[in-house]
């Protein structure tokens, strides 16, 4: 029987069961050619062998021993060094490393470990980087350079660590790294490039996250149809990916392709029925496609699970509203206004809704009561105008100019404001000059505004300039044609010039689309 061996069995150290032929011993216990002396072989071959068995800390003893016999033995020093670290001594084992002159890459990859493992990132990566110097192929080193480098935001170094790692060992995820450090760094045609030849190595759902990538680039350069494309090849590929799904509800909606939205908001709801927002997704889709009963059912189980989103209130609020059940209605927005003070469009929806049940004074005192919680000028402004309007409405018409006069000094370009306190102003027949420049002043903002040149032509007739006021009102007629203020405007001022056949004509257009007014039959009568 061979030595070593002889020598294994001697310090009953085998495994039961674990059976090494001689020849397979000898062939795993190659001795290397400058381990000469005989003792040093014996705890070598020993230390080995018991490696191969798993019993990493009698090898470590069995090189221990060998290096008193031969210490200046540098492949005696590292396999030391190496089992010191498989036992997690790391400090030991740089101490041992630092008697191995000259250092190999094997060497300074040992360090560079034992320095990680201790939690001492600089040196480690010092030593990763004189491992890769040594052994460019090295590919354990650039990993972990890699990963300290992304770690440390240095995505350049990150980037060459990788491409490094991939000509010598392409494969379809160092691609995808690389693809998504470029991305990272801003650089879309690289990412582009490194994402393509990934997929190219592998278009498997294994690679999701560079169709993934891809998409996010197409949507970068405004190819959107690309980018829904690429988001549909993952989904097929991962079925069951619900935030890939999640991401293609986002385009359909965007794009108006509310069948697909739809179909995407319940395989989400399949794949997390416990994600509210996707429920409530599908149910703002439902609103959109005019299903208000079904919108309506989501919104109204979401409510009864204890689901206070101010969301499902406002829809609530809506569904109810277009249904003409204004208390109901009253009842959700009001909760908005409480669960989302700050946003104008709870308030708005509760003051519309008491508009129609002509409760002037709560609409009023809504729009004041808004006013303090508001955080943006432009929504102060949404809900002074409103204010404005509904003061008006209640017949408190210097209240309303205030009103109006106050979003001006706010902002002095305000159209809508300059429009409505200028018409207002004519229609009292009050302070025309002042009225008339307000008016121009929205003209010269929104010059092709139908409203507004009708409220020019109309304050034109306030002042006694009916030729101008036809002509400003004709114009308003081609721009507007389905109003029938701007119709009785006209007939009104083709009356003032003598032309009653005219007058009449565009009278009855009004009546044809305002058939309560009694005002207009009145006209129509004499």
């Amino acid at each position: 029987m061979g030595l070593a061996v002889s020598l294994l069995m001697m310090s009953g150290c085998g495994k039961p069961g674990v059976k090494i032929t001689e020849e397979a011993a000898v062939e795993k216990v190659a001795v290397p050619p400058e381990i000469l002396n005989r003792q040093a072989y014996t705890h070598y071959t020993n230390a080995t062998i018991l490696e191969l068995l798993g019993e990493i800390p009698l090898a470590s003893r069995q090189y221990a021993e060998a290096l008193k016999y031969y210490p200046e033995s540098s492949v005696l020093q590292y396999s030391y060094a190496l089992s010191l670290f498989k036992l997690g001594n790391y400090r030991e084992a740089l101490s041992e490393t630092e008697f191995i002159d000259p250092k190999g890459s094997e060497v300074w990859l040992l360090i560079a470990d034992a320095y990680r493992a201790l939690g001492l990132h600089d040196s480690a990566k010092m030593a990763y980087l004189e491992t890769a110097r040594l052994d460019t192929a090295n590919v354990s080193a650039l990993n972990m350079l890699a990963a300290y480098y992304q770690e440390m935001e240095a995505l350049d170094s990150a980037v060459w660590a990788f491409e490094r790692i991939s000509f010598y060992y392409p494969s379809a995820r160092i691609f995808q790294e690389i693809g998504n450090l470029y991305l990272r760094l801003g650089n879309i045609v690289r990412a582009k490039e490194n994402y393509q030849i990934s997929i190219d190595m592998d278009s498997s759902e294994a690679n999701i996250r560079s169709y993934l990538g891809l998409s996010v680039i197409c949507e970068e350069e405004g190819n959107r149809a690309q980018a829904k494309q690429n988001l549909e090849i993952a989904a097929r590929l991962s079925p069951n990916n619900a935030l890939i799904h999640n991401r293609l509800l986002g385009f359909y909606q965007e794009d108006n392709e509310f069948d697909k939205a739809i179909a995407a908001a319940k395989t989400v709801i399949s794949l997390a029925p416990q994600d509210r927002n996707a429920v409530r997704r599908l149910a703002i889709l439902y609103f959109t496609t005019d299903s208000l009963a079904l919108a309506d059912s989501i919104f109204a189980e979401l409510l009864a699970s204890g689901d206070e989103n101010p969301v499902n209130h406002y829809y609530a609020g809506r569904i109810a509203y277009l249904g003409d059940d204004f208390p109901r209605a009253v009842s959700h927005f009001t909760r908005v206004t409480i669960l989302a003070d700050s946003i104008a469009d709870g308030w708005l929806n509760l003051g519309m809704t008491y508009q129609q049940m002509d409760s002037l004074d709560l609409e009023v005192a809504t729009y004041e009561n808004s006013l303090k919680y508001m955080r943006s000028t432009d929504d102060s402004l949404r809900m002074m105008f409103m204010l404005g309007s509904a003061l008006e409405r209640r017949r408190l018409f210097e209240r309303s100019v205030l009103t109006f006069e106050s979003i001006l000094e706010i902002q002095p370009d305000h159209s809508q404001s300059l429009n409505y306190l200028g018409y207002m102003l004519a229609e009292k027949g009050e302070r025309l000059d002042y009225a008339r420049r307000l008016i121009l002043k929205a003209l010269e903002i929104m010059p092709d505004n139908g409203a507004y040149i009708d409220s020019y032509g109309w304050v034109l007739y306030k002042s006694g300039d009916y030729s101008g006021a036809l002509r400003e009102l004709k114009r308003a007629a081609e721009v507007i044609t389905d109003d029938p203020v701007v119709f009785d405007h006209l007939g009104d001022a083709y009356k003032a010039l003598g032309d009653t056949e005219n007058a009449r004509k565009y009278w009855q257009k009004a009546l044809e689309l305002d058939g309560n007014n009694e005002q207009l039959r009145k006209k129509l009568s004499e």
